[in-house]
């Protein structure tokens, strides 16, 4: 069973000083956990300057999956690793707003390329 969970974990690349990771599924604090734990060791194997989380896949974020992408943001920034999210969906931005979410916490762009241009 623990290899077919591993099966789910999200991909994380590297291009041009910077990790991509794209989320398409329904995320678990299992899956956040994993996707923590890439992106810090990406970033430290790459030197990363940012990274970028693409969200255009994901069809629902509750607030506490978004807390949680919010405090991986933060221990990345201490690597010096800036962190941007990459097409949200409006209702998703709505919904977390409604539910208080800092929406300021993390800047945010259109798509993928959009993200990507954030570090120059």
């Amino acid at each position: 069973m623990e290899r077919q969970e591993d099966d789910r974990r999200i991909p994380v690349s590297a291009m041009n000083g910077a990790i991509v990771a794209s989320l398409q599924s329904a995320l678990t604090p299992q899956l956040l956990q994993w996707l923590r734990d890439d992106l810090l060791g990406a970033a430290a194997r790459h030197r990363a300057r940012l990274a970028v989380l693409d969200l255009a896949g994901l069809t629902g974020l509750d607030r506490l999956e978004y807390l949680d992408i919010v405090d991986t943001a933060r221990m990345l920034q201490l690597m010096g690793v800036r962190t941007v999210l990459a097409g949200t969906r409006p209702g998703i931005i709505a919904g977390l707003s409604a539910l208080g979410a800092d929406m300021a916490a993390l800047p945010g762009a259109c798509d993928l390329e959009s993200a990507l241009a954030y570090d120059r």
